[in-house]
């Protein structure tokens, strides 16, 4: 697969791909990975996350606004769903831990 060369995101692409491909996908609670972060990269901010996908979105895969939008919603809703989840689990946010995990 290739990707844009100045694209910032390019893991949220590479997973837009895998799942381009399959039928269904289920959201998994758990964190699979470990991201490594520090202050100026895009994974130490959920805003500029998202920024980026929308930025990809419209950009790249050229996705009309309204389906934009859409996407959108749903990622801030399973982004939500996960962080309530770790909270419950942890009884603590788990964005406080990572950032005192450096």
């Amino acid at each position: 697969m290739r990707f844009p060369e100045v694209m910032r995101a390019a893991d949220f692409a590479l997973w837009r791909a895998i799942l381009s491909r399959v039928e269904a996908a289920d959201l998994v609670p758990e964190n699979l990975t470990r991201i490594r972060k520090w202050p100026g990269n895009i994974s130490s901010s959920k805003l500029r996350q998202a920024k980026e996908r929308w930025k990809y979105l419209r950009q790249y895969e050229k996705m009309d606004l309204l389906s934009s939008i859409y996407f959108m919603s749903e990622y801030i809703a399973a982004t939500g769903a996960k962080y309530a989840i770790q909270f419950r689990r942890n009884g603590r946010s788990s964005c406080a831990n990572e950032s005192h995990k450096r």
